[in-house]
C-alpha cells in the first residue's frame, strides 16, 4: 500500500507537507498536515469517532495535473453547503492549487471548505469563485454548480427533476446554461428548464432545441420572457421537461447555474 511521503513544512502554512501518489487509505494521525498529490491519487479518509468530531481536520491540494479523489468510508459522506455525496462517495479534482478542508461533524459526515472546482461523486460541480464581503457577517458570494441529468427512454413529458438542489436557498439565480450530452435518439425534440416549485417550468429554457448530441441553450437567449436574474427564497431542484417522451436511447443534459449566494449581517 502507498504512503505518504512527509517533508519540510510547507510554506506560509506551518503545517508540515505531506506528498501523496496512489491508493492511500489515511489515519487520524495524518490529519493537520498539508497533503498534496504528485500523481493521480485515490486518498480514503478514516472512520470517524466521536472524539474526532469538530476537532479533526484534513486540508488537500491539487499538486499535479492528475486526479486528487478524497473518498470516505462506506458509512459516511461529505458535504458542501446543501450539496451531499452519496454514501462512501468523494469529492475529486485536477487543477492545481484547488483546494479542500474537511472537518468531521458526525460520526458519519464531513463538512467540506473548498477553493476551485470539485466534482462530486462524477455527476456534480461545486464551485467558490469570490467572495464580497459587508457590514456585520453579511457577504455575496459568485458561484457555480452543475449536474448532469438523465431522461430515460419513455419519459420526459411529465419532467425528470435534478438530484440536487440547483436552486440554493436564498440565493440569487444570474443564468442557466445546457449542453446535452447524450442525444435523445427520437421523440424529444424540444427541452424546458425551470426550477420545481417556482411555479414556471420554462422560466429559463423555452422550447430550445434538444434533438442531437452538443445541442446548447442558455436563459439569456432561450428563457419564456421571464427577467432575470430570479431571487430562489428555499433549496428546490430543477425540472427538465421535453415536447414528447424520448424514444430512442436514453438522453442526457448537463445544468449549469451561476447564482450568487447571500449571506444577511447578523446584527
Amino acid at each position: 500500500m502507498a504512503e505518504l511521503d512527509y517533508k519540510i513544512a510547507a510554506p506560509y502554512t506551518g503545517k508540515s507537507l505531506a506528498e501523496a501518489t496512489g491508493n492511500i487509505t489515511l489515519l487520524m494521525e495524518n490529519a493537520f498536515v498539508l497533503i498534496k498529490n504528485i500523481a493521480a491519487t485515490d486518498l480514503e479518509l478514516p472512520e470517524i469517532t466521536t472524539a474526532d468530531i469538530n476537532y479533526t481536520e484534513f486540508e488537500f491540494e491539487v499538486g499535479h495535473a492528475s486526479e486528487l479523489k478524497i473518498t470516505v468510508p462506506g458509512g459516511s459522506k461529505i458535504k458542501y453547503r446543501d450539496i451531499e455525496s452519496v454514501t462512501g462517495g468523494y469529492f475529486a479534482s485536477s487543477v492545481v492549487g484547488n483546494k479542500i478542508k474537511l472537518t468531521p461533524v458526525s460520526t458519519t459526515e464531513w463538512l467540506a471548505k473548498v477553493v476551485g472546482v470539485w466534482d462530486v461523486d462524477g455527476s456534480i460541480n461545486i464551485d467558490d469563485y469570490s467572495i464580497l464581503n459587508g457590514a456585520n457577517g453579511s457577504n455575496i458570494t459568485l458561484k457555480t454548480i452543475t449536474e448532469e441529468i438523465e431522461i430515460a427512454k419513455g419519459v420526459g413529458v411529465s419532467g425528470v427533476t435534478s438530484s440536487t438542489h440547483l436552486a440554493p436557498e436564498n440565493s440569487l439565480i444570474l443564468a442557466v446554461a445546457f449542453y446535452v450530452t447524450d442525444a435523445p435518439g427520437g421523440g424529444a425534440t424540444t427541452l424546458d428548464i425551470g426550477r420545481t416549485n417556482g411555479g414556471n417550468l420554462d422560466e429559463f429554457i423555452d422550447g430550445a432545441s434538444c434533438t442531437t448530441l452538443g445541442k446548447t441553450g442558455n436563459s439569456a437567449k432561450n428563457n419564456d420572457g421571464t427577467v432575470n436574474p430570479i431571487y430562489n427564497a428555499s433549496n428546490d431542484t430543477f425540472t427538465l421537461t421535453t415536447d414528447a417522451n424520448v424514444s430512442g436511447d436514453l438522453m442526457k443534459v448537463r445544468v449549469v447555474v451561476w447564482y450568487y449566494d447571500i449571506v444577511v449581517p447578523s446584527s
